[in-house]
């Protein structure tokens, strides 16, 4: 008997003629979707849940949108499943070059991570200002996305807590406590966001010695612009990040930067721990309470 992964590419072999002549890879497998490749002509999307199928559709309608807006490629879908298909998919035209992970980052010359730094920049500036696509989803006011991480830190209390040292929580509480009563952390104007801007959804394209597009724009969402900033400042540094805000367009806050380097790059340890709990993995637990436990003593 066939398993699931042999019926899609045999599903997506029937369906779309033209990629049958092709090797089909899993490029992808994760909790949250399944990802195909047909060599590097397409990518097959298939959402493995409800959530991931309503941030499907998101992208489907948005990024149409949006891709006018920005300098970089985006995924931009050709192939949407039709009402007589047994699940919900899509497939995008790939886009060439390779994850730009932080070991990638480190061994480019200090001119071509500064070209980086103002290619990314002025992407998430683009994405920012685009207006249009703010009011094509729910417009969070600056007061409920205050709210959110009041939700969040009573979920770190119930299940991060119990993993961590004493000393550890008390300033991962401290750090929230700055955060969340400080009424200028949410003087920020709302805006559009990507929500998972991380070196895995970075395409870098070598032989230009410069990023060519941004992928995976299912967290998508309107909040503080600061939040986009947050794993890269995790994965690149803080250095990377003040680089990239010399090349970012939009007025920032007083706070912006503080928020970045102080709340939200804590905040990705503290959300990968949850991850981590909720698919038992123990290794990546402990490397992010190594991680916060040293964050905490510096």
């Amino acid at each position: 008997m066939e398993d699931y992964t042999e019926f899609l590419i045999r599903f997506l072999k029937i369906k779309h003629p033209e990629i049958r002549p092709m090797t089909m890879t899993v490029e992808r497998s994760g909790f949250q979707n399944l990802v195909i490749a047909a060599e590097e002509s397409y990518l097959f999307r298939f959402p493995l849940g409800l959530d991931e199928e309503r941030r499907l559709c998101t992208e489907l309608w948005l990024l149409p949108h949006l891709e006018k807006h920005v300098s970089l490629q985006i995924p931009h879908y050709m192939v949407v499943a039709q009402a007589e298909d047994p699940f919900i998919y899509a497939g995008y035209r790939f886009i060439s070059g390779e994850p730009l992970l932080k070991e990638k980052l480190r061994s480019l010359s200090a001119w071509q991570k500064g070209r980086i730094a103002g290619t990314l920049g002025m992407f998430l500036g683009q994405m920012h200002s685009f207006e249009t696509g703010k009011h094509l989803l729910y417009n969070t006011s600056a007061e409920e996305w205050r709210l959110t991480w009041i939700y969040f830190y009573n979920k770190v209390e119930n299940t991060v807590f119990p993993h961590l040292d004493n000393c550890t929580r008390v300033w991962v509480t401290n750090v929230f406590q700055w955060y969340l009563h400080d009424p200028l952390h949410f003087s920020f104007h709302p805006c559009l966001l990507h929500g998972d801007v991380k070196p895995a959804h970075i395409i870098f394209d070598a032989d230009e010695g410069n990023v060519k597009g941004i992928i995976d724009f299912g967290q998508v969402m309107v909040g503080d612009p600061a939040f986009d900033f947050g794993v890269l400042c995790f994965e690149y540094g803080d250095d990377f990040i003040l680089d990239m805000l010399g090349h970012y367009p939009m007025t920032t806050d007083p706070t912006f930067v503080s928020r970045i380097r102080y709340f939200y790059k804590m905040e990705v340890a503290l959300r990968t721990i949850v991850y981590g709990i909720e698919h038992n993995m123990p290794d990546l637990i402990q490397s992010m309470h190594n991680w916060l436990e040293q964050a905490s003593q510096s």
